[in-house]
């Protein structure tokens, strides 16, 4: 039909090795078509393969928090924000008070502060004695001195302030994938449409028994 003159044709199936063919194949014509209906549908496509791409480095970067290790301030704020979600007085057990405007130093003249001590916790170090005399005069009740806690105990604690950390990361993570599939299932879709009004448009339509 071709080579009568008819130019009004699609071809769906595997790639063909004639030339004459190759830009008559559907993907290359619905990339190059350009009614309307298909370039508004292809606007549409490019928005959708934009979000995909979004999703896919958000989702990227969940999981690399996901498997970084809980510090004072990573990820997304660390202990140090979840003392803050969850209220109560436990940053007490690492706070530094320089109200005389002078800098605690320890070996090696690393400064104390709240991350300093928060490490030395976590390596099963023992409370400073500067420390001990602040926490030992607090007057409530329910605090929880987190330093009589031997190291193993102190592991499982950080284990799981972590699990609670990450519940709001992970819920984040499964809303991006939600949406990931649905632009995924919307591509296809649109896809679609733009192989539909290809095909409206053509005479005659051959396929391979590859495409039937």
């Amino acid at each position: 039909m071709l080579r009568l003159g008819e130019e009004k044709l699609v071809r769906i199936g595997g790639r063909t090795r004639s030339e004459n063919l190759k830009k008559y194949e559907l993907k290359s014509l619905s990339r190059k078509e350009k009614t309307f209906n298909v370039t508004d549908a292809d606007c549409r496509m490019r928005s959708v393969v934009a979000q995909l791409h979004a999703c896919k480095e958000e989702m990227t970067e969940l999981l690399k928090t996901l498997q970084m290790p809980l510090t004072w301030n990573e990820p997304n704020g660390g202990v140090n924000e979840l003392f803050s979600t969850i209220g109560g007085n436990l940053h007490l057990n690492f706070e530094v008070r320089n109200s005389d405007g002078f800098v605690t130093l320890a070996k090696k003249n690393k400064t104390v502060d709240e991350e300093y001590l928060f490490n030395a916790w976590k390596e099963g170090k023992d409370c400073p004695s500067w420390l001990q005399d602040s926490i030992f005069w607090i007057d409530d009740p329910d605090f929880q001195n987190l330093w009589v806690l031997r190291h193993e105990e102190r592991l499982d604690q950080l284990h799981r302030w972590k699990d609670f950390h990450l519940e709001t990361l992970m819920a984040t993570l499964e809303n991006v994938n939600r949406r990931y599939d649905e632009l995924s299932a919307e591509k296809a879709n649109i896809s679609q449409e733009i192989d539909s009004l290809v095909l409206s448009e053509a005479r005659i339509i051959g396929a391979t028994t590859t495409g039937a």
